[in-house]
């Protein structure tokens, strides 16, 4: 028996049904499979074909795409607090979770109190003009915090989703910004991008910004010694990362200052 990745899409969005297609790769580096679902598929129907596409292995990573706003997901049996079908709750009980397995809700602003959409927009059809930021502050009643432990508690698993608009595409299933994750006991815990572990891509974003500020506040004043210390800090906040490699590699006052000298900056 081994650990799988299975993406859930929303096989109504035309965006959404190519992404199923090409089906992005794990970034857990797991044998990934997809589902596909539509408005009228049941919840038996779904959780029967994630058993399918399990085959009897156990899921580590569970992602699922749609269209989202506060406390609102647009995936079949999962669209508010009320709406969830407590089908979902068979995977559990069919044991089909791997240990410190996680779910993960990818659309927009899922977990924010407040829309995150201008008023009239229409979620299936977004521009950037229509996207304003997020808000969490941890209401117990906030619509966001209300449908992720409604899910959370169904799967059985922590969950997490976003509180800003997101976009899901081949580049891999990341999350941009602060996310919200839930443990099935509905205590939850707001992260930041470089405290999400598993979030590869947003560990390297992370990191590269790190980097980009160590060289800009440290190596471009001269400031050599402390910019080699900078970038060993952020060797040890952001270990496994392409950034982090290139900086172990250049842990010298000497790279420091070839870095300075290939910037050709004006006096």
């Amino acid at each position: 028996m081994a650990d799988v990745a299975i993406h859930l899409y929303d096989m109504s969005d035309v965006g959404f049904a190519k992404l199923y297609k090409q089906n992005p790769p794990s970034p857990d580096r797991l044998p990934t499979g997809a589902v596909g679902a539509y408005a009228t598929s049941t919840a038996a129907q779904i959780v029967g074909a994630i058993r399918k596409v399990a085959d009897g292995d156990r899921i580590k990573v569970m992602r699922i795409v749609a269209h989202g706003n506060s406390g609102t997901f647009y995936f079949p049996h999962l669209r508010n607090y009320d709406s969830c079908s407590q089908t979902y709750g068979d995977i559990p009980k069919d044991k089909l979770w791997a240990p410190l397995a996680r779910l993960e809700l990818h659309g927009c602003g899922l977990a924010s109190e407040t829309s995150v959409l201008r008023p009239g927009a229409d979620p299936a059809s977004v521009s950037l003009a229509d996207i304003i930021p997020g808000t969490f502050t941890g209401d117990a009643d906030g619509y966001g915090l209300w449908l992720l432990r409604r899910i959370a508690s169904l799967f059985n698993v922590p969950t997490t989703a976003a509180v800003n608009a997101q976009a899901v595409g081949m580049s891999g299933w990341g999350y941009e910004g602060r996310t919200v994750t839930v443990q099935p006991n509905g205590k939850f815990l707001l992260q930041d991008e470089n405290t999400r572990t598993w979030d590869f891509a947003a560990q390297e974003r992370s990191a590269e910004a790190y980097k980009n500020r160590i060289i800009q506040g440290y190596v471009y004043r001269g400031q050599y010694d402390a910019a080699v210390r900078q970038f060993r800090d952020l060797i040890r906040v952001f270990p496994n990362t392409k950034t982090a490699a290139w900086a172990q590699n250049n842990l010298t006052v000497a790279a420091m200052k070839k870095i300075d000298d290939a910037a050709m900056r004006p006096d």
